[in-house]
């Protein structure tokens, strides 16, 4: 007779141990799901990230402020010159010969009212430097 409430102890332990497993497995889920449905809806969902970006992206005084923040950002990280006399020398090493641009000021890309990217004031240089070339436009 001693027998019976060992296995009513054995019984209780066991009941114990797995619904505290549970809970601890319960609580660990919740917020993973919770994460993972937040994630899908919210996080992955580009099409209404596009929506409410598209306000934005359309006004030109962000316009302007993003321009104006990318246009630092690369001048921190990148000496225009430098890259320029690296191309240009580059070219020269594989037989293209120096421009017939006139220098200074005008020669490079400028921005327009439009927001339209071309060569100088005489237009468009690619075509004086090669025939049949695309005009040169960067729509910023």
């Amino acid at each position: 007779m001693s027998n019976p409430p060992q296995r009513g102890r054995t019984g209780r332990v066991l009941r114990r141990t797995a619904s505290a497993v549970l809970i601890v497995l319960a609580c660990v889920l919740v917020p993973v799901t919770v994460i993972t449905v937040w994630v899908h809806d919210i996080a992955l969902d580009a099409d209404r990230y596009v929506r409410t970006m598209e306000p934005l992206a359309s006004d030109p005084a962000i316009e302007d402020a993003v321009h104006d923040r990318l246009v630092d950002a690369v001048d921190v990280r990148v000496n225009g010159e430098q890259v320029t006399a690296d191309i240009a020398a580059w070219l020269q090493s594989q037989g293209l010969p120096p421009p017939r641009l006139g220098g200074g000021q005008g020669t490079g890309p400028q921005v327009n009212g439009d927001r339209e990217r071309r060569g100088g004031a005489g237009g468009d240089p690619l075509p004086e430097l090669m025939p049949g070339a695309p005009p040169f436009r960067v729509d910023v």
